[in-house]
């Protein structure tokens, strides 16, 4: 293979190094040595046509597949996690909110025999809305849980070994979508298979495609979401 488109994608590297140095770990700075130094990433790099505003986008989508097919496995784990602890909380919501209601109507009901809490009226109005707070983020805790589940792809599969890299593969073909507005199959395939170094088919990532502007939809509460229109053929 040629080498000759090389040089723009190591200095795409290096502008995004110098932007982003701090933000980079070990795992990002192992990859993107591997993607400078991968003849196949540079060529698809360059097929892709990025812009010069759209390079670093690109960049941070091979960053972000590569974070999120090593750590799948725990991301799955805590949205299991999060549906599991919400009844719990919201038990000890509701016991919280008991106490605070006994605690007002002491401080609205003083009895001389009996002694009170230290608290103020202001203590009490600010653990009411330190308690509303709560009680809203455990009402919408589903709603974050299923719009993760969306995002990540997961799936009753997603304890199989390739689920992440596969969630991850979707993932970098949406973000380079959004940027390039094609789908780029071929393109995918050789950067994912220099992200996870392994060899990636023009199936694997077909598989992945998401209808286009399905990120859109998936940012929106449960509620607010409408399934996405599919086309249906003419009649000949």
């Amino acid at each position: 293979m040629s080498t000759r488109n090389a040089p723009r994608l190591r200095q795409a590297i290096e502008h995004y190094r110098a932007q982003h140095n701090e933000e980079l770990d070990e795992h990002a700075d192992k990859l993107l040595k591997r993607l400078a130094n991968s003849v196949e990433a540079a060529e698809a790099f360059e097929r892709l046509k990025p812009k010069d505003d759209s390079e670093a986008a690109i960049i941070r989508a091979c960053i972000e597949a590569e974070n999120l097919a090593r750590t799948f496995p725990g991301r799955v784990k805590k949205l299991e996690e999060m549906l599991e602890r919400r009844e719990r909380l919201g038990k000890a919501a509701a016991m919280l909110r008991g106490l605070l209601d006994e605690i007002s109507w002491e401080q609205r009901h003083p009895d001389p025999l009996w002694v009170r809490g230290p608290e103020t009226a202001e203590d009490i109005k600010a653990m009411g809305l330190g308690l509303a707070l709560f009680d809203r983020r455990i009402f919408f805790e589903k709603d974050v849980v299923e719009r993760n589940v969306s995002w990540l792809r997961v799936t009753r599969k997603s304890k199989t070994l390739r689920a992440g890299p596969t969630a991850a593969i979707g993932r970098l073909s949406e973000k380079v979508r959004r940027v390039t507005g094609k789908a780029h199959y071929g393109e995918i395939a050789d950067l994912a298979g220099v992200i996870f170094k392994v060899d990636v088919s023009l199936d694997q990532v077909r598989a992945t495609q998401r209808p286009p502007f399905e990120w859109l939809r998936l940012s929106l509460p449960e509620t607010l979401r409408k399934p996405p229109k599919v086309a249906r053929s003419r009649a000949k």
